[in-house]
């Protein structure tokens, strides 16, 4: 076999192995990211509902306790999430 029947053979395994990895590589990334994104969505809703502690007559001392440690949760599991990439 000459170099160029090895080549011919091996040259079409080794761009199926490489574009298989690179689908891999960007599909967990997507999902890893769409996974983040799902994740600050509620939870942001959550501290927009409790603003509501905040204003006008609904201002309630519990409702921005609870404001202040879903924002300090939130913070420091993004900060976990964005660390383990």
């Amino acid at each position: 076999m000459s170099s160029k029947d090895v080549l011919h053979l091996l040259l079409p395994m080794l761009t199926a192995v490489v574009g298989s990895y690179l689908t891999y590589y960007f599909t967990n990334r997507s999902k890893r990211n769409e996974a983040i994104l799902r994740f600050k969505e509620e939870k942001y809703g959550n501290m927009l509902v409790l603003l509501q502690g905040f204003v006008g007559n609904t201002s309630a001392g519990e409702t921005k306790r609870k404001f202040f440690e879903e924002q300090y949760r939130h913070g420091s599991i993004v900060r976990t999430m964005l660390l383990r990439r």
